[in-house]
């Protein structure tokens, strides 16, 4: 008995130990983490911020161009980016209305509950944008990567409402091409991880715990940002850019929504975590031309799964941008904006207008 409690005491004391090893480096990692990793606000908080309002929400937005010219909506990726990266499209406001704007709940446009965070509710935000834009001349979308997967989705629901689209690299657009996607990335789970990278995750963590908070999302939105694009090799979307670096991309960002990003995805998952899709129901309607744009650097969803795709539409071409990742858009804006423009044109006659 005697013998019990002495091994008994000695366990105790050992996980006394461990429990003060533990807390002393937490608070030392805690403390030597420290500094101002600030979050930018949203148009809830910052009112300096540019912004418009449309289906009872307030987004944040801008316009660019004359209203009377033919109307592009611009749609970013995610799901839970902003807009910011694809501001080189400001450029076409010479000849086009530009709208750009966050989705719901993502970039710094204001969070809400996850209720509201749904492939439903972002088309009918898309729809009253497009009637508060463009009324019944109809918009032309630019879609990147999920904002691409929207507007397939959008372009089904409502085909009369839109005059043309150009859909940049979309993830997946069905239930076939998410498995080919999943299988491409992982499962969005990184590989192997090293004992450098493991440094590299816990420095970042640290860090967000000195994130000010006012709308409760800003820790995590700092967090999921810098994890999903910190240039490691585990990363499971390396394959997006050039040699598998992430410090070749133009991923500038303002702000990230975590709980858009893993709402979206959680609600797509089966019970066995496969992915059931489908945004392209209703686009056997859509009769106009549609332009898919490659990176030729992807190697996830670059040209051969745009090539599927295109097969999902009555008319669609594909341009494959030399020297360009995902972030097309900012690696080489002015390819890229070349052949927006060509399709625009060819859509959209400006001798129309």
């Amino acid at each position: 008995m005697k013998k019990f409690k002495r091994v008994l005491t000695k366990f105790i004391w050992l996980i006394v130990i461990v429990i003060l090893v533990f807390f002393v480096f937490f608070i030392g990692a805690y403390v030597a983490a420290s500094g101002d990793f600030s979050v930018p606000q949203t148009v809830e908080f910052n009112r300096e911020l540019p912004a418009f309002d449309a289906n009872g929400y307030r987004f944040h937005g801008e316009t660019a161009g004359d209203p009377q010219n033919p109307v592009v909506i611009v749609l970013h990726g995610g799901p839970g980016n902003d807009y910011r990266m694809l501001l080189p499209l400001k450029s076409l406001s010479d000849e086009y209305f530009i709208v750009f704007y966050d989705q719901r709940g993502a970039g710094l446009s204001p969070r809400v509950d996850e209720q509201e965070l749904t492939m439903k509710k972002y088309s009918e935000d898309l729809d009253s944008i497009i009637d508060k834009f463009a009324g019944e001349r109809g918009a032309i979308l630019i879609g990147h990567s999920f904002g691409a997967m929207l507007a397939s989705y959008y372009i089904g629901k409502h085909p009369e409402k839109i005059n043309g689209a150009v859909l940049a690299e979309p993830g997946f657009l069905n239930s076939k091409m998410a498995e080919v996607f999943m299988k491409k990335t992982n499962g969005f789970k990184p590989k192997k991880l090293h004992f450098k990278e493991l440094y590299a995750i816990g420095k970042i963590f640290f860090h967000s715990l000195h994130v000010k908070s006012k709308d409760g999302e800003e820790k995590m939105d700092w967090l999921l940002l810098r994890i999903t694009t910190l240039p490691i090799d585990a990363n499971p979307v390396k394959g997006y850019f050039c040699g598998g670096n992430l410090n070749t991309s133009r991923m500038s960002t303002w702000r990230f929504g975590s709980k858009v990003s893993m709402t979206m995805l959680k609600s797509l998952k089966d019970s066995n975590g496969k992915i059931h899709a489908d945004f392209t129901e209703g686009v056997e309607k859509f009769d106009k031309d549609v332009l898919f744009i490659a990176g030729d650097c992807n190697k996830i969803i670059g040209e051969d799964v745009q090539k599927e795709h295109m097969k999902l539409f009555k008319k669609a071409a594909l341009a494959v941008i030399p020297y360009a990742g995902h972030t097309m858009f900012g690696e080489e804006p002015e390819r890229t904006l070349t052949h927006v423009r060509e399709y625009l044109k060819r859509v959209t006659p400006l001798e129309n207008y």
